[in-house]
C-alpha cells in the first residue's frame, strides 16, 4: 500500500489507464496491486496474457520477454511464487526448532470430515507432492532457488561475518529440504567436502545425512503392505512405527520377521522419485552445460588451450545414472551381496545380511546392527574404543577397495560410515545404493601411483627422482586423471 503523498500520487497516475473497479472473476490475469489511501485513488497492475503477447500496465510485450520478467520477479521477490503459480504446498512457514529452522506446525488435511494435523515429513511430501508432473513450476522452484543461492553466498563471503555465513548455511539446507530427495541427495555429498566448502555449510549440510524430515506410520504401512501384497502383521511379528532415521529417498524403520529373534531394519522409499528426478535433472543439466560454458570462455579469454578440465555435464549424466540405480531396492540388495562376498574377512568390516523374502524395489529389509556414527567422538569416548585404531582401519578399508577388490562403496559420508556399539570395534557399512567397479586401468594406475609416492629410498638420488616423477606422470594418465595433450614436463616437476 502507497502512502498518501506526492510520491505515491505519481506512481498511480502511471497507471490511470488501467483504473477500474475490482472483478470477482477475470480470466488469464494475474499480478500485484497498488492501492491508494482513499477508494477513488484505487489502482490495479495487472499482467495478462493475451495469445503470444503479453500486457503490462498497458504495453504489449512478447512472450518471451514476459517470461523473463516473470523469472526476475520471483527471483528478487521471494514470496511471489504463490502469487503468480498457486502456492506450492504448506512449506515455508519459519520457526525456530531444535531439528529443523523450517518447520511446518500449521499444515493440515481433511480426513472422514475432521482436519487432522501433519507431521513435518508428511506435510514437506506434500510440498514435493504439488510440484510433481508439474515441471514448470518445479523449474522455477529450482531456479530460484539457484540464483538466490548464488547472491546469499557471495554475499556471506564477501561480508565474512560468522553469523551471516551460518544464516546463509542453514538457508542453503531449508531450501534442500524444500525442493526435495534430489537435492537433499546433493547437500549430503557436499557435506563431506571439507576442501570446498566453509564449516558453516558442512556442519548445515551434515544434518541432510540422518535428520532429515520422515512420514507418519501410516503412509509408511500403506508402502509396505502395497509392496509385499500382505499386511505388515502378517510379515513382521513386531514392527516399530518410530523411525529410526531419515534420508533422502526413504526411511528406516527397526522391526522382527516373522517367526524369528533377528531384528531388522526396514528401508522404505519416498513416493513418486521418478517424476521428481526427470524434472531436476533436466534442470541440473542445463546448469551444467551454463558452467561449461562459463569455463570454455574463460579458457578463451586466458588464452589457454587443451582438452577441456572438466565436463560439468558429464558428472551430472553419471550422478542421473547412479541416482536412477539407487531407487531400485533389488538392486542395492545385489550390491549389497556383492560387496560382502569382495571384502577379506581380515578387515573386521561388518555388512548386513539382506532378507530377500521382504524386499522388493521400493522396501529393503536388512539385518539390524547397533552402531554410531564415526564422527560422534562422545559416543567413541563412552565406548572405550581407540579412535587412532579406527583411523587405521578406516584407511585400510577404502585402500583394500581401491587397490585389491575394485568394488567401491560410493557413498561414504558419517550417516553410512559407522562403528559398531557392541565393543567389537568393527566398523559398518550401510546404504549400498551406489557401489562401482573400478577399471583394471585405473586400478594400475593408482597402484603405480602408490609406489610412486612411497615407494624407493629414504633418502632418494636425482635418477631415483626423476624416475618416480615419470612414474607419477604415467599413473595419473592411466587412472584417467591426465589428458594425452596435457604437458608432462610440467606436470612431472611439480611431481
Amino acid at each position: 500500500t502507497l502512502q498518501h503523498s506526492a510520491c505515491s500520487r505519481s506512481a498511480l497516475a502511471w497507471v490511470a489507464p488501467l483504473n477500474r473497479p475490482a472483478r470477482r472473476k477475470t480470466r488469464c490475469r494475474t499480478g500485484f496491486r497498488l492501492e491508494g489511501t482513499e477508494p477513488e485513488t484505487r489502482s490495479a497492475l495487472w499482467l495478462r496474457l493475451k495469445g503470444d503477447t503479453a500486457v503490462v500496465c498497458g504495453l504489449v510485450w512478447p512472450r518471451a520477454s514476459m517470461l523473463l520478467c516473470v523469472f526476475i520477479f520471483l527471483t528478487l521477490c521471494p514470496g511471489n511464487a504463490a502469487l503468480l503459480l498457486g502456492s506450492p504446498g504448506p512449506i515455508g512457514r519459519q520457526q525456530a526448532g531444535p531439528r529443523h529452522s523450517t518447520v511446518i506446525m500449521n499444515a493440515h488435511k481433511h480426513h472422514a470430515g475432521h482436519a487432522e494435523e501433519l507431521s513435518i515429513g508428511d506435510s514437506m511430501e506434500l510440498g514435493w507432492e504439488k510440484l510433481r508432473g508439474k515441471p514448470l513450476r518445479r523449474s522455477l522452484a529450482l531456479w530460484r532457488f539457484f540464483t538466490v543461492g548464488a547472491f546469499k553466498t557471495v554475499r556471506a563471503n564477501r561480508t565474512d561475518t560468522p553469523e551471516l555465513t551460518a544464516l546463509t548455511a542453514q538457508w542453503v539446507k531449508d531450501g534442500l529440504l524444500r525442493l526435495g530427495p534430489t537435492m537433499i541427495k546433493l547437500g549430503q555429498v557436499f557435506s563431506s567436502r571439507t576442501d570446498l566448502l566453509h564449516p558453516a555449510y558442512i556442519d548445515a549440510l551434515q544434518s541432510l545425512t540422518d535428520d532429515v524430515p520422515v512420514v507418519s506410520s501410516r503412509i509408511v504401512r500403506e508402502i509396505i503392505e502395497a509392496e509385499l501384497g500382505r499386511p505388515v502383521d502378517e510379515v513382521f511379528d513386531a514392527f516399530e512405527d518410530k523411525p529410526l532415521a531419515g534420508a533422502s529417498l526413504g526411511q528406516v524403520h527397526r522391526a522382527r520377521l516373522k517367526n524369528s529373534s533377528m531384528p531388522v531394519a526396514i528401508k522404505i522409499q519416498r513416493r513418486s522419485l521418478q517424476a521428481l528426478f526427470d524434472t531436476d535433472f533436466k534442470n541440473l543439466r542445463l546448469l551444467a552445460r551454463m558452467l561449461d560454458g562459463w569455463e570454455a570462455l574463460q579458457r578463451r579469454r586466458q588464452g589457454r588451450t587443451g582438452d577441456v578440465s572438466r565436463n560439468w555435464l558429464e558428472y551430472t549424466d553419471d550422478a542421473a545414472d547412479l541416482l536412477y540405480k539407487e531407487t531400485d531396492y533389488e538392486n542395492e540388495a545385489n550390491n549389497v551381496e556383492k560387496f560382502a562376498a569382495s571384502l577379506p574377512a581380515e578387515l573386521n568390516v561388518l555388512v548386513p545380511t539382506v532378507f530377500r523374502n521382504a524386499t522388493t524395489s521400493r522396501v529393503l529389509t536388512m539385518q539390524f546392527v547397533p552402531s554410531t556414527k564415526l564422527t560422534r567422538a562422545d559416543k567413541l569416548s563412552e565406548l572405550g574404543l581407540d579412535r587412532a585404531k579406527l583411523r587405521r582401519q578406516v584407511i585400510d578399508l577404502f585402500l583394500t577397495q581401491l587397490l585389491e577388490t575394485r568394488v567401491l562403496h560410493c557413498d561414504p559420508h558419517p550417516g553410512n560410515l559407522c562403528v559398531a556399539t557392541d565393543g567389537s570395534g568393527r566398523l559398518v557399512l550401510y546404504d549400498f545404493g551406489m557401489i562401482d567397479d573400478i577399471p583394471v586401468e585405473a586400478q594400475a594406475g593408482m597402484r603405480k601411483l602408490a609406489l610412486a609416492l612411497f615407494g624407493g629410498s629414504a633418502k632418494p638420488s636425482d635418477a631415483e627422482l626423476e624416475e618416480a616423477g615419470t612414474s607419477l606422470v604415467n599413473a595419473l594418465e592411466m587412472m584417467g586423471f591426465l589428458s594425452a595433450k596435457a604437458d608432462r614436463a610440467a606436470v612431472q616437476k611439480v611431481g
